[in-house]
C-alpha cells in the first residue's frame, strides 16, 4: 500500500480507501491480509487482469493520437525455434509490405512469450508451444515436424524406416527441460506408454534412454 500510494502521489490512507471502495462495489475480497502481509485474491488476479488491459488500451489510444502520421510501432514475440527459423522473414515482408513500421522482436521460450502477451507487453506471438491462457486468441497457420537425426555410423543410419519399439534402449540428445519441442515429444512417447530415463551431464541438454 505504501509503495502504490508514493508511485501515485497520494496518501497511503486513500490507497487502502480506494480498495476498500472497488470491494465494496463488486462485493469481492481483493487482498487477504495473512501475517502482516498482504496476498492478493483470485478475484483480485481476475480484477488485476481486466484492469491491465485498459490501462494498456488507454496508453496505445494515448500513443496513437498523439503519433498520427508517424511510424507505427509493432511489438512481435518469438518462441526459440520459430524465432530463429520464421521471425526473419515475417518482418521482413513486414517492413515490405507497411511503410514508415517500427518492429521490435522479443525472442524467449513460449512460457515468457505467453505471460508477455498476457501483459500486453507484446502485441502478437509466433509459438509452437502450447498455450494455456484462455483469454489468448490462438491461430494455427503452420504445420512443422519433429525428426530424428544419427550419425553414420549408428545402427538407424540405413534404416528408411523406424518403429516406436526401434526406440528401445537407445540413448537420446534432446533439447533442454522446458523446451515445448520436447515437451511435445515427451508427451508423444507418454501417449505410447514409453517411459524415459534421463541424465544431466554438464551442459542445457540431456541424454535420455528409452
Amino acid at each position: 500500500m505504501r509503495k502504490a500510494a508514493e508511485l501515485l502521489y497520494i496518501s497511503q490512507p486513500s490507497v487502502s480507501q480506494a480498495i476498500r471502495e472497488l470491494e465494496e462495489y463488486y462485493n469481492v475480497k481483493l487482498f487477504e491480509r495473512i501475517s502482516q502481509k498482504l496476498h492478493i485474491t483470485s478475484e483480485g488476479l481476475l480484477f488485476l487482469s481486466h484492469a491491465q488491459h485498459i490501462v494498456d488500451s488507454f496508453d496505445n489510444m494515448e500513443l496513437a493520437m498523439k503519433n498520427i502520421g508517424k511510424s507505427t510501432k509493432i511489438r512481435i514475440g518469438g518462441s526459440v525455434s520459430v524465432g530463429t527459423y520464421l521471425m526473419n522473414d515475417i518482418v521482413e515482408r513486414l517492413e515490405n509490405k507497411m511503410q514508415n513500421i517500427d518492429i521490435f522482436v522479443t525472442i524467449n521460450n513460449t512460457f515468457e512469450i505467453e505471460n508477455m502477451i498476457s501483459r500486453s507487453e507484446l502485441d502478437v506471438a509466433i509459438v509452437e508451444g502450447i498455450i494455456k491462457n484462455p483469454d489468448i486468441i490462438k491461430i494455427s497457420f503452420y504445420e512443422d515436424e519433429l525428426v530424428m537425426v544419427v550419425g553414420k555410423k549408428h545402427p538407424f543410419y540405413s534404416k528408411n524406416q523406424l518403429t516406436l519399439l526401434d526406440l528401445e534402449g537407445q540413448s537420446l540428445l534432446s533439447r533442454e527441460a522446458g523446451s515445448s519441442d520436447r515437451n511435445q515429444f515427451e508427451q508423444f512417447l507418454a501417449e505410447h506408454n514409453i517411459n524415459v530415463i534421463k541424465k544431466s551431464p554438464s551442459g542445457d541438454y540431456e541424454f535420455c534412454e528409452f
